[in-house]
């Protein structure tokens, strides 16, 4: 009953919904939100300067796994890209869709569980399976709540899906990595810069219309960090709230091939091998399209399967063996057995908390600011991270200035 009613709700009354939403962001994110998000930030750069990874990295998992508030289901491992830093047409797993009687073992499994979230990305689009409303049925049956992390660029496949079930999927990314064709097409290899326009013009008629959350996230690399400011002026109007529905991150490695991350990466000062990474905790758990489970969504290839679901229950792989063996090799860094963790490298995950907060905070300070405003800001932070002292106390100079 509960899903049915949000589902009038949000398909009778779409300004309510958007209007709620914008009430609740401005009641809980006020000025006393944005000095804690702004200390925050200074005591990670405070901390990042003081404590490298390798001093702050965990020492042991857990003995017993603690269980999950959600779960990845890849209901296809196909895409309609090749990404420089994805590199999916390289994976060999057999590529296809899941089946919807697997699925709906999975999300019987899950609700034991208490599970009741789910993300639907790994390998593939979700836009690119056409069984989507069947997922989607499926999700809604068992009362699970879900979001869409995509590409974009085959959105008007999917719109009337994507409006009908919005009580179950309120939210979808897109994720963009340039404010030029040259620097898009580059990192999103198969994708034309005019086709994602096109289809952000669609979801500004279609999607927020209807009172969906509609969010951009950029990666940032050395082919895009000089657009930053004019990503901002660009894709700021295809959302809701700039300061909160666009995000930035830093690239990482996340094909097995590491050329494109090493090449491309901004900050190889802080950048550590992914030893003690927190997915072989099993956070979360990656369920492929043939019910083999992995411990993390870097594997193309299915060398860190650790279980099986239609074979063994949710509970028995997040504490088997399978997760098991992968925690000690990371914990005696011996992982020659486990060659995708032995070349997995990464930015030091507080870079992406620092630049984000800095980045939104600016874009909240002054909304309506040109590119080159926020460009020779976001410079001047991105120049004091690629050092290796002075953090806090040049970030707090930085956030003086503004004032």
């Amino acid at each position: 009953m509960q899903l049915n009613f949000k589902k009038v709700i949000k398909h009778t009354f779409p300004n309510f919904v958007e209007r709620y939403r914008v009430l609740k962001t401005n009641f809980s994110c006020t000025s006393d939100y944005w000095e804690n998000e702004i200390n925050g930030m200074l005591m990670l750069a405070d901390e990042l300067e003081k404590y490298p990874y390798d001093k702050v990295k965990p020492k042991k998992y857990l003995k017993k796994n603690k269980h999950r508030k959600h779960a990845v289901v890849e209901i296809n491992n196909t895409c309609n890209l090749n990404c420089a830093m994805c590199q999916t047409m390289s994976a060999t797993r057999k590529r296809g869709r899941m089946e919807i009687d697997l699925f709906r073992k999975i999300l019987v499994k899950l609700s034991k569980q208490g599970i009741k979230t789910l993300a639907l990305h790994t390998l593939g689009d979700p836009l690119a399976n056409p069984r989507l409303p069947e997922i989607f049925e499926e999700i809604r049956r068992y009362n699970f709540k879900t979001s869409i992390c995509t590409n974009g660029l085959l959105l008007d496949r999917h719109i009337d899906t994507l409006i009908e079930y919005m009580d179950i999927c309120p939210s979808i990314s897109f994720s963009i990595d340039g404010a030029k064709a040259t620097s898009y097409e580059k990192i999103r290899v198969g994708g034309k810069f005019d086709d994602i326009l096109k289809q952000l013009e669609l979801s500004n008629k279609k999607l927020r219309t209807k009172g969906m959350s509609v969010k951009i996230q950029f990666m940032i690399c050395n082919d895009n960090i000089d657009e930053i400011g004019e990503f901002i002026c660009l894709f700021r109007k295809y959302v809701l709230m700039p300061a909160y529905d666009l995000s930035f991150s830093v690239i990482t490695g996340l094909a097995p091939d590491n050329q494109y991350f090493h090449d491309a990466n901004p900050f190889p000062n802080l950048t550590h091998k992914n030893l003690m990474c927190f997915r072989p905790a099993g956070d979360p758990l990656w369920f492929n399209v043939d019910g083999t489970v992995s411990a993390c969504c870097r594997d193309y290839h299915g060398d860190l399967t650790v279980g099986n679901i239609i074979k063994e229950e949710y509970d028995d792989i997040l504490n088997g063996k399978g997760l098991r063996n992968l925690q000690v090799a990371h914990e005696k860094n011996k992982l020659s057995s486990f060659p995708l963790c032995d070349s997995c490298f990464r930015p030091d995950k507080r870079l992406d908390s620092i630049i984000d907060t800095y980045i939104r905070f600016l874009i909240y300070s002054f909304p309506k600011e040109n590119s080159s405003f926020y460009q020779n800001n976001i410079n001047r932070i991105i120049d004091i991270l690629k050092k290796n002292s002075n953090f806090h106390k040049e970030i707090n100079t930085l956030l003086s200035d503004l004032k």
